[in-house]
């Protein structure tokens, strides 16, 4: 996770103002929370673009970290993603994201191929949902050097 972290804080740096921070991965589930403050619109509540930053986060986060533990190299990409927005974001947002259908799904990286495959992730102010967000992901295959 801190491997994550450093990789969010090179090349994504607005991962670092929105103060994402991972407060979950067991290798089946990860957790991303956000500072609710960095991220407040006019109306004192959370942003929607950050909303959907911070799940478009979530579920590159979580395939980056199942590439890492399947020992593959994947060029990551969202491809299409669709949110649906439930209520205001006032406290403290959480996107919490299963890996359905991963290793599995990657398997094609194995062979050269394009992995591609659909997230869905729930953000969360405090304890109620208040987005989901279904992400189309693209796995693009990086080979090793001396291949």
């Amino acid at each position: 996770c801190q491997d994550l972290t450093t990789r969010w804080s090179q090349g994504i740096p607005i991962s670092e103002k929105m103060g994402v921070h991972i407060t979950h991965y067991d290798g089946q589930t990860f957790h991303l929370k956000a500072n609710l403050a960095a991220n407040l619109n006019v109306h004192d509540t959370m942003f929607a673009g950050s909303i959907y930053s911070q799940c478009v986060l979530a579920g590159w986060g979580l395939i980056w970290l199942q590439l890492k533990e399947a020992g593959l190299l994947g060029d990551t990409v969202l491809a299409e993603g669709n949110i649906k927005y439930y209520r205001p974001v006032k406290e403290e947002p959480e996107a919490r994201v299963a890996r359905e259908g991963m290793p599995a799904v990657l398997e094609p990286l194995k062979g050269g191929e394009s992995a591609k495959f659909s997230l869905k992730i729930k953000l969360f102010s405090g304890d109620k949902l208040a987005a989901e967000f279904l992400g189309h992901y693209v796995v693009q295959p990086v080979k090793r050097p001396g291949q």
